[in-house]
């Protein structure tokens, strides 16, 4: 028989990225189980190269360089003078050890793939990384005994905060933690245990350090990755319940309660922060599940982990809903924002330190699809299979250089900029680290196994061994120029039959060579989707966004999914859009990229700037009638090459546009989303300019400065991490938190907060504002320039009822600029230094620096 429609499978309700969210109804658990990667070999020629090339890079490190701060902590003379530099670097804002994490796993999963000699390359150096760590671990227990355990190339006495420069000591840790276990799980076996004893005795000495510590509240106030998920992982290995405790202490279950009850607390908050805790708080969940400790369990302790599965998938539907880019992206300069703001953050017009550039960060991406995964094995739910293979190949793929296996940091969504790649050495961003451990990974969720056989959810090129079936399902897909996808169930060679799933079956076993095999329905699909069986209408069972069908040795599937085009609207913006054919995102091609067309923010980020000249703005007789009929608004563009597309019934600068998939286009300037308008609304102006000039004026109303030339630098992330670094901030008593959907620092009484701000070197006075609380007596509050004290011109207009924050000015004249100028890395600077002196706490929101430009 031939399966229903596409539409008859699924919720047809879009979200802003193209996947489907959650219906009224969930559909009833099917776990599903992640197959070794040994079983999976990718074939697809995209793929199999950033494979190659993210090997290659992984070879071209050292392991010795990364062991240098870590031996020298630990009284070791380092083998290797000198270290790694950028992120990892000994001093300035830093945050040391975590690219070596990255590198462990990345590094363990490239050599289970990886070609013989090069498998042999990468375990030796797998065998180097640990066994340096074991020296480590060992030497500084005879250090500091109290600390037995402790392993880290920093002072224990950073922790949880950090100290002189290092950052978000936890997160950096938690990489390395993750790494070892990744280690273990790959390596051969003197390795992994090494590997094991280093993770357990961290743990161990963790567990004991956080009881002592007894301030959880102070822990989790700092970003600390996912130090609750590897710690379980840990657990789920050694049954040590130091190490279940140690996990616990970072399991944030105010913030699991609130997601797990329907609220949304995410505005203002650093997305990469958060994510990793929802991870956590699923992991807690599978390990706390287990009916081993079902009769230990207090009932308490048993609703906390049901609310954690809870909070884990609420979060999901909650991003993808409010807070995803067309790409399968989120955040902008790096946190959450309020939902229906994701146009005006990434059209602003900024281009100060994480301005408009600064959306789609590349470690969201990473963590929300191992989210997703994790997710979909507990549920089987298609739905994050939809979103993770959106992710991997809109924003995972179309982030990493095919030439280099080098990455980008942020993927802009507007108009006019070109990929920003990583460097080999010298920077190591996070998202870097990310990335390796991604393109490391590819093809690892092309299948799953289930209790009645294989599970198939993205169509890639690839060769999959089912060693419990006895078979060996091959696919050949080029979606989307293709749409049939070729499938091929043969007997396997029983000497090739040795590898599988983790885990093993209920039928373990049985190799009868028959097993039920289901086919994602992708979200994307048209009309006409169809299943032959060799040659035959296949009866399909369609189910929950499957079809299954059963299959024996021999088979010969084709698999038809029609790709069809699509709008893809921004969450609660219908007329900002991008567009997609199929499973490929889709995005305008401009002139050249120009690497060097780039400026530095964050710590050591280098940020695109853009071609203003790009159109931002698509104008039509009437957008609604427009948008409601893509496959005429979109057309096919076959002068052009294949997959290319061009606008029908646009403006002459919208219809001169040719769309390509977004993935592969690396070498120059593109556009992703555009503004839909009706053509009265651009009549007397550029419709761009109008556009921008909007949007500028829609972010400045929240005070952040953001789409104004005269801006000269900003703070609005306030994270105690890589915003805050780049302006060299210091504080005493002084902490970050969100009220009313907004990051804020405060200062106790008594405490202060300083940033070095550029003030460019036009010439002028300077403005500097703060957004403060609506109740704050300026009376208590003192701000200095270097040692000079500066009074506030006033407040604004009356505060925004709607989020209770105003803004208060103060004037540098241009001789106090002068005279007060600093280096800040090339920079013409001002420490501008905020302090509370009165009895009440300063709460600040947004710090802008601007060049007075009034006659």
């Amino acid at each position: 028989m031939t399966p229903p429609q596409p539409h008859d499978l699924r919720n047809t309700a879009a979200s802003g990225h193209g996947t489907t969210p959650p219906g009224p109804e969930t559909p009833e658990n099917r776990p599903a189980r992640a197959l070794d990667p040994r079983a999976i070999d990718v074939a697809d020629p995209l793929l199999v190269t950033l494979r190659e090339r993210s090997r290659a890079y992984l070879l071209s490190l050292e392991p010795e360089r990364f062991l240098h701060p870590w031996l020298r902590h630990a009284g070791l003379p380092p083998s290797t003078k000198p270290g790694y530099g950028g992120w990892e670097r000994e001093t300035d804002a830093r945050f040391t050890g975590h690219f070596f994490g990255h590198y462990l796993s990345a590094a363990a999963r490239a050599s289970v793939t990886a070609p013989a000699d090069e498998r042999r390359r990468l375990e030796g150096s797998l065998a180097v990384a640990v066994d340096g760590l074991a020296r480590a671990q060992a030497a500084y227990a005879v250090v500091d005994p109290r600390n037995a355990g402790y392993v880290a190339p920093f002072s224990v006495t950073s922790l949880p905060a950090g100290a002189d420069g290092l950052l978000v000591p936890f997160y950096d840790l938690h990489k390395v933690l993750a790494g070892l276990l990744d280690v273990h799980r790959y390596a051969p076996a003197t390795t992994a245990g090494i590997a094991l004893e280093v993770a357990g005795g961290f743990g161990s000495w963790l567990a004991d350090w956080a009881d002592r510590f007894a301030d959880d509240a102070a822990l989790l106030a700092t970003e600390y990755g996912g130090m609750n998920d590897a710690l379980y992982r840990l657990y789920e290995i050694t049954g040590d319940v130091s190490h279940r405790r140690a996990a616990e202490h970072f399991d944030e279950l105010d913030l699991f309660a609130a997601l797990a009850a329907g609220d949304d607390p995410l505005p203002g908050r650093h997305a990469n922060t958060t994510i990793p805790k929802l991870i956590g708080a699923l992991a807690r969940a599978r390990v706390l599940s287990d009916p081993a400790l079902a009769s230990i369990e207090t009932v308490a302790a048993r609703e906390r982990t049901a609310m954690s599965r809870r909070a884990a998938e609420r979060f999901f539907d909650l991003v993808l809903r409010h807070y995803t880019y067309a790409n399968g992206g989120n955040s902008a300069a790096e946190h959450f924002r309020e939902p229906g703001t994701l146009r005006s953050w990434a059209t602003s017009g900024s281009v100060v330190g994480y301005g408009e550039n600064s959306t789609a960060e590349g470690c969201n991406v990473y963590n929300m699809r191992k989210l997703a995964r994790g997710l979909f094995e507990a549920t089987g739910d298609a739905r994050f299979a939809h979103y993770d293979d959106h992710a991997l190949r809109n924003s995972i793929v179309a982030s990493a250089s095919p030439e280099t296996g080098m990455v980008t940091y942020f993927q802009p969504m507007t108009s006019g900029y070109a990929k920003v790649f990583g460097a080999p050495q010298d920077e190591f961003w996070c998202d870097h680290g990310t990335g390796i451990e991604s393109l490391a990974g590819l093809g690892d969720a092309i299948a799953f196994a289930d209790d009645d056989g294989l599970v198939l959810t993205q169509f890639w090129a690839a060769r999959i061994a089912v060693p419990e079936r006895g078979l060996v399902v091959s696919v050949q897909s080029d979606l989307p120029s293709s749409d049939v996808v070729e499938i091929a169930v043969d007997a396997a060679a029983d000497e090739a039959a040795g590898t599988g799933q983790s885990g093993r079956s209920p039928a373990s076993g049985n190799r009868d060579r028959a097993m039920v095999l289901r086919l994602r329905v992708p979200d994307w699909v048209g009309a006409g989707v169809g299943l032959e069986r060799n040659g035959e209408p296949a009866a399909a069972e369609a189910a929950d966004g499957f079809l299954a069908v059963r299959v024996s040795a021999g088979d010969r599937l084709s698999y038809r999914l029609p790709a069809r085009v699509r709008v893809v609207p921004a969450p609660g913006d219908d007329h900002w859009v991008a567009f997609a054919y199929g499973p490929a995102l889709l995005a305008a091609r401009f002139g050249a990229a120009d690497p060097d067309d780039t400026y530095r923010a964050g710590v050591l980020v280098r940020m695109g700037l853009p071609d203003r000249d790009a159109p931002r703005t698509i104008t039509v007789a009437d957008p609604d009638a427009w948008l409601a009929d893509p496959g005429s608004s979109v057309v096919p563009a076959p002068e052009h090459g294949p997959l290319r597309f061009r606008l029908r019934g646009v403006d002459e600068r919208a219809a001169a546009l040719v769309f390509e998939p977004y993935a592969t286009l690396d070498d120059a300037r593109y556009g992703i989303a555009f503004a839909v308008e009706p053509v009265a609304a651009a009549a007397g102006a550029g419709a761009d300019t109008e556009a921008g000039a909007a949007s500028a004026a829609d972010a400045d109303r929240t005070g952040t400065g953001v789409g104004d030339s005269d801006v000269t630098d900003r703070v609005l992330g306030f994270d105690d991490s890589n915003a805050e670094a780049e302006k060299r901030y210091l504080r005493s008593r002084s902490r970050t938190g969100e009220e009313a959907g907004r990051r804020f620092r405060d200062a106790a009484p008594g405490g202060w907060f300083s940033y070095d701000l550029a003030v460019g070197t036009a010439p002028g006075d300077r403005v500097l504002e703060l957004e403060t609380g609506s109740g704050l007596d300026a009376g208590g509050l003192e701000v200095r320039a270097a040692d000079t004290v500066i009074a506030a011109e006033g407040f604004d207009d009356a505060p925004d009822a709607a989020n209770a924050w105003r803004v208060l000015r103060f004037r540098l004249p241009a001789p106090l600029v002068a005279a007060s100028a600093i280096d800040r890395e090339g920079q013409r600077a001002v420490r501008i230094r905020i302090a509370s002196v009165g009895d009440q706490p300063v709460r600040v929101a947004a710090v802008v620096m601007r060049t007075d430009r009034r006659e």
